[in-house]
């Protein structure tokens, strides 16, 4: 059956177009959608994405049809600036190649894939993908426990050891080295960073400002040193809207979502954006050393033999530079005033990804 491509948005998903798409993948053989029932949800959440819930009735019942899916739109940005970002970052075609190429070997679960379709020339992607209800993700504003940070971090480290120095890394010529652009990282921070001070500089900690002004001239060796091995497979985007937690089973484990920005690099790039923004200053200075300790151990039982905890503990103050880049980047070029839960998410961020840069200095790190 010829590929169905890709309808311009979801309401054009209709039963005859979502039966040739099961029926390309051999989802389905036998039966045929008669109907469906469309629930957009996650609006003017990502740079160019919508995402809808599509509940499928069948003419008649098989074994494996999916009774609900995920359709996960990947169209151009309207702005001209984030639609050039997106496309030479190649964001769309990373996730779509992950699903592909990847998934079915990474030590994680990930959302099962019914259908697919990419189109390079204009970047637009869509993914039909399993609808993981009911798991849930958590409030990034509450934050974790520290016992879900525990299962976690597990799970994070058992991926990230499965794929360390893995020889397919380099020759996967779709995902990138996190340093691959690591110059033009630099030129775009410097122009960002007075945007920065404008929107939310009276809402920095102390100690805040003289370091963003310092990283203008150090975020391209950042990058280079996070890019630098020892590599492993990286989410690249790895907080708790991301997890799914599904207790289904009896047991509770974790589901990771959106791979849009996978990249290969040092695995403290995953870990500090997990434990900086998913758990509130306190709660993570609490328990914070007994976490990665418990993500070095993880590493080592499954076979990383040559890779200290002290190395392992500067890597981690390290790539806090990076995390103080990734919110510059962020807060200075998007709207966190859309409304009330915007603001409160940009908040937060200010304030954990501030304290922990107070509590770690990884400026003492920086060569001038």
């Amino acid at each position: 059956m010829s590929d169905p491509g890709i309808p311009p948005s979801p309401q054009a998903l209709t039963p005859e177009w979502l039966t040739r798409a099961l029926l390309s993948t051999g989802t389905i053989t036998e039966s045929r959608v008669t109907s469906c029932h469309i629930e957009l949800f996650g609006e003017g959440k990502g740079f160019s994405g919508q995402l809808a819930r599509i509940g499928l009735n069948y003419d008649l019942a098989e074994a494996g049809a999916p009774a609900s899916l995920i359709a996960k739109f990947q169209l151009p940005h309207p702005d001209p600036d984030i639609r050039a970002a997106v496309f030479q970052s190649r964001l769309h075609e990373r996730e779509f190649r992950f699903y592909h190429d990847v998934a079915q070997h990474v030590a994680l679960r990930t959302p099962r894939v019914y259908y697919s379709v990419l189109q390079p020339e204009s970047g637009e992607c869509l993914l039909l993908l399993e609808d993981l209800a009911p798991a849930k993700t958590l409030s990034m504003l509450e934050g974790c426990t520290a016992e879900d940070a525990a299962l976690v971090l597990r799970h994070l480290a058992t991926f990230h050891a499965a794929w360390w120095e893995h020889p397919r890394l380099g020759a996967m010529d779709w995902l990138p080295a996190f340093d691959d652009q690591a110059e033009n990282d630099q030129r775009q921070y410097a122009r960002a960073w007075e945007l920065f001070l404008r929107k939310v500089g009276g809402f920095l900690p102390g100690g805040i400002v003289p370091l963003g002004a310092r990283l203008k001239q150090h975020v391209a060796s950042v990058k280079r040193y996070l890019g630098q091995q020892p590599r492993t497979l990286l989410h690249g985007d790895f907080h708790l809207h991301n997890l799914l937690f599904d207790s289904t089973s009896g047991g509770r484990t974790v589901i990771v979502i959106d791979w849009q920005g996978c990249s290969r690099g040092r695995g403290t790039r995953d870990l500090v954006h997990f434990l900086i923004t998913g758990l509130p200053p306190d709660r993570r200075r609490a328990h914070e050393l007994d976490l990665l300790r418990l993500y070095h151990t993880t590493l080592t039982g499954h076979g990383i033999g040559d890779y200290s905890f002290e190395q392992c503990l500067h890597d981690y103050r390290f790539t806090m530079l990076d995390e103080l880049n990734f919110l510059v980047m962020v807060l200075a070029h998007l709207d966190f005033s859309v409304n009330e839960a915007a603001g409160r998410i940009r908040d937060m961020a200010i304030e954990r990804i501030g304290a922990a840069i107070l509590d770690h200095n990884p400026g003492e790190l920086l060569r001038e």
